[in-house]
């Protein structure tokens, strides 16, 4: 818009306003009216952005807040598959754990029962082997009365030895039904693990073999 034809858009808008003809000669007025009318553009324009920013505000706040959701949700989804794997690697490890904890009990316990049974078994003949010895070569009554002695000590030591050899067998007992109830919940946490996805399994499976 060149300048005539702003002068004429001034003084249009002056008549329809206020009804006063500006003359085309009087170029105070009509700068004034320019400044007025740029002014009043311009406020439009400065009116028109402050009405956006809070708009603007809005949807940058909500921008925001749909980006921490989503954070969260991922935080989450993370914490969540972590547990899950932390969980199969623990119930992997437990399973090794207890598998190795009843080959072990199972063999010590073996062990301990035939070394005993075997030592028990060497005592008794070696004193039933003296006590015979003893009734064979020797009459006398103060002898007698000693290898009865002899015969009743090596029957206490037997029944002595006896109920050791029971306790111990109970124990055994004890230990191989504990190593076995293990061994069963071993055996559902292994099923558990298998029931996992895939995906998981393969990472648990990752992790165990790194660590190993």
């Amino acid at each position: 818009m060149n300048d005539k034809e702003l002068n004429q858009k001034i003084r249009n808008e002056v008549f329809s306003e206020h009804g006063i003809r500006l003359s085309e000669q009087d170029p105070i007025f009509s700068v004034v009216l320019a400044n007025k009318m740029m002014l009043d553009s311009v406020s439009d324009s400065l009116e028109e952005v402050v009405r956006d920013v809070p708009r603007a505000m809005n949807t940058v706040i909500e921008k925001v807040v749909l980006a921490v959701e989503d954070s969260e949700r991922t935080v989450g989804s993370l914490r969540d598959e972590t547990k899950g794997m932390l969980s199969a690697l623990t119930k992997l490890e437990i399973e090794n754990a207890h598998q190795r904890i009843k080959e072990i009990v199972v063999a010590d316990t073996s062990a301990v029962l035939t070394g005993s049974t075997q030592a028990l078994q060497s005592v008794a003949a070696k004193a039933e082997g003296k006590i015979n010895e003893l009734s064979a070569s020797l009459r006398d009554t103060k002898l007698l009365i000693t290898n009865v002695c002899l015969s009743v000590a090596l029957a206490l030591t037997v029944m002595t030895a006896s109920v050791g050899g029971v306790m111990l067998y109970n124990f055994a007992q004890d230990s191989q039904e504990n190593a076995n109830y293990w061994y069963g919940e071993s055996k559902k946490q292994s099923q558990a693990i298998d029931r996992l996805p895939s995906n998981v399994k393969k990472q648990v499976l990752e992790l165990v073999s790194k660590k190993g």
